[in-house]
């Protein structure tokens, strides 16, 4: 269970995504195995490899799958502490730049 929360990141998970962010016009930083990842993107590929199709390497979990039927949803755990700063600080910032 810990694995599945906590899946290893390396950079064989890291490499693919950052190609894939290039090819869709996203900007992407030009150390490509650099770790340690910002907490987005860190969210965004343990989504990645909880619910991308097993033929990649990942899991393939996914609410639309029949053999996954007692799965609702895919969703990455909160920091709640976390979220209310970050909503602080981001609301003073824009506040006091208009």
């Amino acid at each position: 269970m810990s694995t599945l929360l906590n899946p290893p990141l390396p950079s064989m998970h890291v490499k693919p995504e950052r190609h894939s962010d290039f090819l869709s016009g996203l900007p992407v930083s030009p150390a490509i195995g650099v770790l340690p990842l910002s907490p987005a993107d860190r969210l965004r590929l343990v989504h990645s490899y909880i619910s991308s199709t097993p033929a990649n390497g990942e899991l393939g979990i996914s609410s639309d799958a029949a053999e996954w039927d007692f799965v609702g949803s895919v969703f990455p755990l909160h920091d709640r502490e976390f979220n209310k700063t970050w909503i602080r600080a981001w609301k003073l910032q824009n506040i006091a730049s208009i």
